[in-house]
């Protein structure tokens, strides 16, 4: 073995000096996304359900869509629910209704009417 007061060492050689030794650094934090930008998940539109006539008939939207994308399969998506909003590619808001059927999918209501198009992306962000 080697005197604790030598520049060398076993496995090396030599030693640095302490004013060249790498200390570990944790890496600068990720600057946070503006209000522009919220975070949270996003899925696309699989289908919309339950239409809803507006301007007399005249146009139609839909109240409820079926979104895949945004949770993983094996995720526990009712636990999600009072935690997360929706929205939709044109600014509607919507509420996560829980999981629809087996494949990490979700239904989600929107009040006033899904307005953006058929396979749209869908923002889930905090409440």
């Amino acid at each position: 073995r080697f005197p604790q007061h030598s520049n060398r060492t076993a496995s090396s050689g030599f030693c640095l000096p302490a004013s060249s030794r790498r200390t570990s650094q944790a890496p600068p934090p990720s600057p946070s996304p503006g209000p522009e930008e919220p975070r949270g998940r996003q899925g696309l539109v699989d289908a919309l359900k339950d239409p809803i006539s507006i301007d007399g008939g005249a146009r139609q939207v839909f109240e409820c869509a079926i979104v895949s994308g945004a949770f993983q399969l094996e995720e526990n998506i009712r636990s999600f629910v009072p935690l997360l909003k929706a929205l939709g590619p044109s600014g509607e808001e919507g509420e996560l209704l829980g999981p629809f059927g087996k494949l990490g999918k979700c239904k989600i209501r929107f009040p006033n009417g899904y307005l953006g198009p058929p396979n749209g992306v869908i923002k889930l962000v905090n409440k």
